[in-house]
């Protein structure tokens, strides 16, 4: 039989490309104006977050640059607080910078 969870990793790779996306538009793009990801739906910023998250099972730390890296935990960070919501997981060490960087 099928299995009763399938994860895509690629849609939780692309949701949180997207969601920084939306929040860094550059100067002059056409929906710079709209907000960033707090101008979004919570629908959609729920759906972006649980896509992170189930890619990212759940950032248990020991798969920590496994299966998600600082982007993803960004991402999550950015959707949180656009949800009015703080994620606790501290950024990991980026190669050459502080943590965060």
């Amino acid at each position: 039989g099928s299995p009763l969870r399938l994860i895509r990793p690629a849609v939780g790779s692309t949701c949180s490309l997207l969601a920084a996306l939306l929040d860094e538009l550059p100067a002059g793009h056409p929906l710079e104006g709209v907000g960033g990801l707090a101008s979004r739906g919570s629908g959609l910023l729920v759906l972006l977050l649980s896509a992170v998250a189930v890619d990212c099972r759940g950032f248990a730390p020991e798969l920590l640059g496994v299966k998600y890296d600082a982007a993803d935990v960004r991402a999550a960070q950015r959707v949180c607080s656009a949800l009015g919501a703080a994620v606790p997981h501290p950024l990991p060490r980026q190669e050459g910078g502080a943590p965060g960087e």
